[in-house]
């Protein structure tokens, strides 16, 4: 258990004035913020570190809010389940305890597994959790917010509570950003395909390689699901010179029309049953041969037979897929059978700051709640 006094005294000590990473320095400024330290006319955060995305206030109610908080909601007890095995980013740890205790004078307990977090839900007014135990949510008769570090409703696998606000990650972008900007240029330059010559020993495969090198600069990418995340992916695509088309729900019918001048088709949709294999045998028929596709929203959209066929039979230049419709992917998936598919294991957002991000975000909500 952790008190924001434990915090206030242990500040000084682990965030020194010199050398501050930036993420850090923002946390330092914000923690000043919520102590009250300084007022708002002698301490304002420089640009740099501003927030670029920010959580929506606690005032707005939208699918993923589904309860205002009180007035001048003060939070007393504060319980976390938010542990990966697999991924270190992913964990929530004691320096970040601390410094959410010092930003709301609550009580912190971090949880090592569902048992205990069922337990404190009893007393807790507000959850951090990826998930929710089997029940546990009967005895939380204090429970007023859950906050997910997930972006993807489906994760937390909630319905709404009633009286209980319900809150995701808006954070993820920049992360994933990254993640395809990184996949388009390794397979524009050639990387992908020198890493894979390599591996199978070839010593000097200098006119395979070359051969299929191209400019990223002058490509189309058409990117299905322009929110948060895919205007990440436009932001970072546009210096390297690519042209971005951006379809959201309302526009998603002008995709058939789109396919066959497209270089890149980027999907980041959310597990939703009307964009259940959005892109399908027929789709994919419509895209050029020198196309790539990238996955990193859900892999219920792509029906992953139909485009294992056309990567194997040359009609698709590569695949590039984080996400799948059975995760981990099935050893036996035809998509494992392809040189030209790239299979990463859903870490687009790993990063460590992950969590730093999360408690950032969570944070400036919770002030919006005060």
């Amino acid at each position: 258990m952790i008190t924001g006094r434990v915090e206030q005294e242990a500040d000084a000590a682990t965030l020194g004035p010199q050398r501050r990473h930036p993420i850090r320095q923002q946390i330092a400024i914000e923690r000043q913020w919520s102590r009250g330290t300084a007022q708002a006319s002698q301490l304002r955060r420089p640009d740099a570190l501003r927030p670029r995305f920010v959580a929506k206030p606690a005032a707005v109610v939208s699918p993923s809010n589904c309860a205002i908080l009180p007035p001048m909601f003060a939070a007393k007890f504060i319980a976390v389940w938010l542990t990966s095995d697999d991924v270190p980013g992913f964990n929530f740890t004691a320096a970040h305890a601390a410094q959410v205790a010092a930003a709301t004078g609550a009580a912190v307990r971090v949880c090592a597994n569902g048992t205990e977090f069922a337990a404190a839900l009893a007393a807790a007014d507000v959850a951090l959790t990826w998930r929710i135990p089997a029940g546990a949510l009967a005895g939380a008769h204090r429970l007023r917010w859950i906050a997910t570090p997930a972006a993807g409703r489906d994760y937390l696998n909630l319905a709404a509570v009633p009286g209980v606000r319900i809150t995701y990650g808006h954070f993820h972008g920049e992360f994933m950003a990254e993640t395809v900007l990184g996949m388009m240029l390794a397979e524009a330059r050639g990387l992908t395909d020198a890493v894979r010559r390599q591996l199978a020993g070839e010593l000097w495969p200098r006119q395979a390689v070359g051969a299929r090198c191209r400019s990223l600069r002058g490509t189309h990418a058409v990117i299905v699901g322009y929110g948060n995340i895919g205007r990440w992916i436009a932001r970072l695509g546009r210096p390297f010179g690519v042209r971005v088309t951006g379809l959201r729900r309302q526009t998603v019918h002008r995709l058939d029309a789109l396919l066959p001048a497209t270089d890149h088709l980027v999907l980041v949709l959310p597990a939703e049953d009307d964009s259940r294999h959005l892109l399908d045998a027929r789709r994919l028929a419509l895209l050029p041969a020198h196309a790539v596709v990238y996955n990193v929203g859900r892999g219920h959209c792509v029906a992953e037979a139909a485009l294992a066929a056309a990567l194997q039979d040359g009609r698709l230049r590569a695949a590039y897929l984080d996400v799948y419709q059975r995760e981990p992917l099935p050893a036996d998936s035809p998509l494992r059978r392809c040189p030209n598919a790239v299979l990463l294991p859903h870490t687009s957002a790993a990063s460590p700051f992950y969590m730093d991000r999360f408690v950032t975000e969570f944070l400036a909500d919770y002030r919006a709640a005060e």
